[in-house]
């Protein structure tokens, strides 16, 4: 579609010689010829579904075989390549413009919105390409009826885009240059527009054949940097871990706490049951006619998000819904650590395992652990793997067909983990005594930008825990750095007590010493603050009503001095001192 654009002034040449790997390759062949082109493939669509729009799949003209689109004026037809932001990718094509017609296309940065640069093949044969910033340039000629082979080669890490006419680099320029909008390092799509009534183009009639779309580098991955020192923390004031991502693509993350026993953990006995069951219709996959011995095995995956309110229970049995069993087959019940990152439903490693023979003909079978399975939070797959005793063992499943979704998303059901089209039902009893959750991280998920930086602030909260004792958790960052999936960083709760040592409130002074300024922070309502020097002069009184404060000393004589502390009906007293 046309807009104004100006043009690059430089030429240069380039080539590339890489691997290729091809995402798109279509020469039209396959469609019937008088219909339209978008309605025989996804390779192409129109720029608003206007009939209009649609280009014909024509056998006038073809470089290869039969077929190829033809596009006249008011046509209007993409090829989208997604977005890319990174990379080295390779666009080819043949156009043909029929004798005393004219043609037009160009490339896009964002659809609809913003233009890199336009081609015209111009009435008089020129081959023109126009872009911001100068006037248009002349890249080539061509002839009527008579095929012309481009090539583009986008390298987008380099932003560098090289053009060629019939094997001839002709342009070399900088890709994120924008004919309409401002700069942009995306490669968003391919517009083949028939352009009517341009001082260039009269009227369009060309034709497109041998289209391909080439990936020659893949994108370069996120590149994470997050910090995995121990954080120590009495807990009365918030913590942050920085995270950043040089890579040149965005960079998808989760983090999520996962916490160690204590003794002094005290809480109410539960029950519960752990799974995730849809009403999509059932579905089942057989192992009729596999030999005996075969194994087939059906795996649940539960994330921090599922676990997380499970946090301090145990497994204690599991039981597989329909599932039907036969006299003389064995179920090996196990438990998977965490998968990958990147490869969403690859599997952990076994943590757990345990045998169970002789399994009673039933739909559904329960196995109770010899011994129980600790949810800390991580990340784990629940599974059972049948060793088939019958020619005609069956498991069948009930929950959804599709991947993609946040939760049970490793659907294997077969021999050696093959991967079919539906989910087991697999529930996981739970009890026992939950264990207070005392850091809370925010954000939990999301993505940050190539080139950007992000804090995930730690906040806690102490009721239920008991004064006095430490408590260790680890936050657990996953990303999609395909060098650095999972970074680990320990974090380390103390819990203090009032100077006075008689009530068990948290209380946290800083800086201290300090120069000018003091805070206080406390995990309850401050009500008073008095500051006194050492000789008993009161310095300030200040009502509060807050947990955090911030106390001015600018104005008092370097030194030590007493702060009085009122929270609730307790007083704690801290030694400040200033330089």
């Amino acid at each position: 579609m046309k807009k104004l654009l100006l043009s690059i002034a430089a030429i240069a040449l380039a080539s590339f010689t890489f691997a290729q790997t091809v995402i798109t390759d279509d020469n039209f062949d396959s469609y019937t010829a008088g219909q339209s082109v978008s309605s025989q493939t996804t390779n192409f669509e129109t720029w608003s579904g206007g009939a209009s729009e649609e280009a014909m799949v024509s056998t006038d003209f073809a470089n290869s075989l039969a077929n190829s689109m033809n596009v006249v004026d008011g046509n209007d037809m993409l090829y989208f390549c997604n977005d890319k932001t990174s990379g080295i990718y390779r666009a080819e094509f043949k156009v043909l413009v029929r004798t005393g017609k004219a043609g037009y296309f160009n490339i896009e940065h964002s659809f609809g919105s913003n233009w890199a640069y336009d081609f015209y093949l111009t009435d008089n044969g020129n081959i023109d390409m126009e872009a911001q910033g100068s006037a248009v340039a002349t890249i080539g000629t061509y002839t009527h009826q008579t095929w012309i082979a481009f090539v583009f080669d986008i390298d987008l890490d380099a932003d560098q885009m090289v053009v060629s006419v019939d094997g001839t680099p002709v342009s070399t320029t900088v890709f994120s240059t924008s004919a309409s909008g401002s700069a942009d390092i995306t490669l968003d799509c391919f517009n083949f527009y028939g352009l009517s009534g341009n001082a260039s183009v009269t009227n369009s009639d060309y034709f497109i054949d041998d289209f391909k779309f080439l990936e020659i580098t893949p994108p370069s991955p996120p590149v994470v940097t997050i910090s995995t020192s121990p954080i120590a923390t009495d807990g009365t004031a918030n913590e942050t871990v920085a995270v950043s991502n040089s890579g040149s693509v965005d960079m998808n993350y989760r983090a999520y706490t996962v916490y160690d026993n204590h003794a002094t953990f005290s809480g109410t006995a539960t029950a519960n049951m752990l799974t995730h069951v849809t009403t999509s219709p059932p579905g089942g996959v057989s192992s009729t006619g596999n030999p005996v011995g075969t194994q087939m095995k059906s795996v649940t995956r539960f994330y921090n998000s599922h676990l997380k309110s499970l946090i301090g229970l145990t497994i204690d049995s599991v039981m597989t819904k329909s599932f039907v069993a036969y006299q003389g087959d064995s179920v090996n019940l196990f438990i998977l650590d965490r998968g990958e990152f990147i490869n969403n439903p690859a599997l952990g490693g076994q943590i757990y395992s345990e045998e169970f023979y002789n399994i009673p003909e039933q739909s559904d079978y329960y196995m109770a652990l010899t011994n129980p399975f600790q949810i800390t939070g991580e990340e784990i797959s629940v599974g059972i793997e049948v060793g088939v005793g019958m020619a005609d063992t069956s498991i069948f499943s009930v929950e959804y067909p599709t991947l993609g979704v946040p939760f049970c998303n490793f659907r294997n059901l077969g021999a050696n983990y093959t991967d079919y089209p539906y989910n087991n039902a697999i529930y996981a009893f739970v009890s026992g005594t939950p264990w207070p959750q005392w850091l809370d991280l925010t954000p939990a998920n999301g993505v940050l930008a190539a080139g950007a930086s992000q804090d995930l602030t730690l906040t806690f909260d102490t009721v239920g825990l008991t004064y006095g004792e430490t408590y260790t958790s680890k936050v657990v960052f996953g990303c999609d750095d395909p060098t650095q999936e999972f970074s680990e960083i320990l974090v380390t709760l103390t819990l203090i007590i009032g100077v006075n040592e008689t009530e068990k409130i948290g209380v946290l002074t800083y800086p201290n010493p300090t120069t000018d300024y003091f805070n206080i922070t406390s995990d309850a309502s401050i009500s008073n603050i008095q500051v006194f020097s050492v000789n008993g002069q009161l310095i300030t009184n200040e009502n509060i009503d807050s947990k955090t404060a911030t106390i001015d000393l600018s104005n008092a004589s370097k030194g030590i001095y007493y702060a009085k502390i009122m929270i609730g009906n307790e007083i704690v007293t801290k030694t400040i001192i200033k330089k």
